[in-house]
């Protein structure tokens, strides 16, 4: 269902978003139709009252919200903003909404966290076990992409998002240039259409928030590029079925 347009092409036509928003509907119903069935069988061995089932999402969609499709393009809500939805019956309390904000790469520790597992060294993200048992507070959220020759980073933290479109592609080094600032206030504009810092934004736009925010992006940036010693990285054998699979996802060339 997924396209990319090219340069130059026009949005799609009304009825062919609407059907490909419907495509998409059809894969979360899918989707949700076998969750079900898995939750059914973990109650119906007496598994479930004493299992960890996390569900998420990798990234959520673009369908020309600002002007693109797909994925994996953008930082805006409609491609970072994802669902997560834990459950345990035996240790969390049910119909608990979190609203701090939290990201994939803090699942795993939550996971080991969770187990009783320590954490595995230079681990970047951050447990969230606490904040689900209401013992710890998060008011912000870091993250990242690379789309070809652009990268975009991001900040969310209590109700603003700060966005920053890089020049050149992300790089080991701590340093970065900037091509383009954004800020939006996420509680008086969901959508992400007025640039605090932009020519057509507030008249007095909130300086010493933007310049926090700007800190915290230089920390995090630094921080997921600290080098870490006892991580030793090395080729992986993978087989030709692995490769085929991955081509055909997209995944590589």
């Amino acid at each position: 269902m997924e396209w990319f347009p090219g340069k130059g092409d026009p949005p799609l036509r009304p009825r062919e978003l609407e059907n490909m928003v419907a495509q998409y509907d059809g894969e979360i119903l899918f989707l949700d139709r076998f969750v079900g069935k898995l939750v059914g069988r973990l109650k119906k061995t007496g598994l479930f009252e004493n299992t960890l089932l996390l569900i998420t999402s990798d990234h959520g969609e673009a369908f020309w919200e600002h002007k693109q499709y797909g994925h994996g393009q953008t930082v805006y809500q409609e491609e970072v903003h994802i669902p997560l939805m834990v459950t345990w019956p035996r240790r969390l309390r049910s119909g608990l909404r979190v609203r701090d904000p939290v990201g994939l790469v803090d699942i795993m520790p939550t996971l080991l966290e969770a187990a009783g597992i320590p954490p595995v060294p230079c681990m970047q993200g951050r447990s969230f076990w606490k904040v689900m048992l209401g013992k710890e507070r998060r008011r912000e959220v870091y993250g990242e992409t690379t789309d070809y020759d652009h990268a975009k980073l991001f900040l969310v933290r209590d109700h603003l998002k700060l966005i920053y479109e890089l020049e050149g592609v992300l790089s080991p080094a701590r340093s970065y240039r900037v091509r383009k600032r954004l800020l939006f206030d996420l509680r008086d504009d969901p959508g992400e259409r007025k640039n605090l810092l932009g020519p057509k934004g507030a008249g007095n736009p909130p300086v010493r928030e933007a310049e926090s925010l700007q800190a915290s992006m230089d920390r995090w940036y630094k921080t997921v590029r600290r080098p870490c010693r006892f991580y030793q990285p090395s080729e992986a054998d993978t087989s030709k079925d692995i490769e085929d699979r991955l081509k055909a996802l997209g995944y590589i060339d």
